[in-house]
């Protein structure tokens, strides 16, 4: 074979092995792609029909502008995806997250499940309620809230669709996708109403206390340090706040209770167990529980995180130097209670024990058929019974006599709040 022959040879082969080598790398360069997930596109029926969007998501627990789907959500998603809420709010039935610049707010029970999701888009001012009622027709149900008209459709049995319009301008706030069915789900427990009437107050005052009654009760199911109620038995607690006093009501009190055998709870107000420390170890040698209701007696919610902090911290010393033991029970004052003071109250040790009947003893002129009244014609499994043993409520003492036999010969047993709710009374 001659050089020139070869060379040729060796020359095809070279560019038969390139050729060769560019084609598996061509083929391995036009491998197909890992399939990603695939989003249905969107019906292009709805891309013009913005309501038919939001129903079309809505019928699905969704909106537009977040990845949750209610039912399936729980708070810590929420955060673990979008971080931090700019603030958060108690509102109706559980607490409100706002993330502004997402445009969307997120309700939620117990950083548990989320029953309602709102968009606050701004394309959603261009939607009037005519556009609403041609598309959907008449609302299942229309309220208002403050300056706001609400307009509710039930789309299927577990998802609403609520369009907020204020009173004052024609297009749409916001939306709300909310499910009754996730919320019931959430909060199925033993929860009692809370009980107890008068005529002693005036109507304003009344009406302040129904509202705040069902707004705490909605609140109280939203954390496990908070209790309106024991379980579903026939055992029940009667409590006793406000005092010691030196007008001998508590100490009254007191001797009822053992006369009768019964085991009481007293929430003392740190600054009177200061001025009257025998009468609050009379009620600790006696077996009653001697628990924490502040320092002054002042509406913790007008303190912030660290003032109710150091006001828990000041009422438990004053307890503790008398007693011997720290309260783990603690009682609001006037059962006003927030965020500040639930998350106070965890960090110091604390369950908060509110009430499900009030006696409404309190009340100027309240006469003891009236305290014993509101006890036996509302009496039910596992009631916390509120009365009070400040130097005004002579008629108290009257009442409780007669309180502990009708609700014997119901059979009911009485305890004290820490045996009702098998909770630790001190740390």
């Amino acid at each position: 074979m001659s050089k020139k022959l070869a060379f040729i040879i060796g020359t095809v082969f070279i560019m038969f092995l390139t050729a060769c080598e560019a084609k598996v790398e061509q083929t391995e360069t036009e491998e197909e792609p890992e399939k990603e997930e695939q989003i249905p596109a969107p019906d292009p029926s709805e891309q013009d029909n913005p309501i038919a969007a939001i129903v079309t998501l809505a019928e699905t627990g969704m909106i537009a502008d977040a990845p949750f789907q209610l039912g399936n959500t729980n708070f810590q998603d929420v955060k673990a995806e979008w971080g931090e809420p700019d603030q958060v709010n108690q509102a109706g039935y559980g607490y409100y997250a706002e993330y502004a610049e997402k445009g969307v707010t997120v309700g939620y029970i117990k950083e548990g499940s989320v029953f309602d999701v709102r968009s606050y888009n701004d394309s959603l001012y261009s939607i009037t309620y005519s556009m609403i009622e041609e598309a959907l027709g008449e609302p299942d149900e229309k309220r208002s809230y403050g300056t706001d008209d609400i307009y509710v459709y039930q789309l299927n049995e577990e998802f609403q669709l609520k369009f907020i319009i204020p009173q004052d301008e024609e297009g749409v706030h916001h939306i709300s996708i909310f499910s009754q069915k996730t919320l019931d789900a959430t909060t199925q427990e033993y929860v009692l109403d809370i009980k107890g009437i008068s005529g002693h107050l005036p109507a304003e005052t009344w009406e302040n206390m129904l509202a705040w009654r069902k707004e705490i009760q909605i609140f109280a199911q939203s954390y496990d340090n908070m209790w309106l109620n024991g379980p579903d038995k026939p055992m029940v607690a009667l409590t006793f706040d406000d005092g010691p006093d030196e007008e001998n009501v508590t100490n009254t009190v007191i001797d009822i209770l053992d006369q009768y055998g019964v085991k009481g709870t007293f929430f003392f107000v740190g600054e009177n167990v200061e001025k009257y420390p025998d009468v609050v170890e009379k009620a600790a040698k006696s077996g009653h529980l001697v628990l924490a209701h502040s320092y002054l007696h002042e509406n913790l919610k007008s303190k912030n995180f660290q003032g109710v902090v150091e006001d828990l911290q000041r009422t438990e010393a004053a307890i503790q130097t008398v007693t011997g033991k720290a309260p783990a029970l603690f009682r609001p004052p006037f059962g006003d209670t927030d965020l500040d003071v639930v998350n106070a109250a965890k960090q110091e040790g604390y369950n908060i024990i509110l009430w499900s009947i009030d006696t409404i003893d309190w009340a100027d002129g309240a006469i003891s058929e009236e305290i014993v009244e509101n006890v036996v014609s509302n009496i039910r499994n596992g009631d916390i019974i509120l009365m009070h043993t400040t130097k005004e409520r002579i008629e108290t003492p009257k009442a409780l006599p007669v309180i502990i036999e009708e609700l014997q010969k119901q059979n009911f047993e009485l305890v004290d709040v820490a045996t009702l709710l098998e909770l630790e009374p001190y740390k």
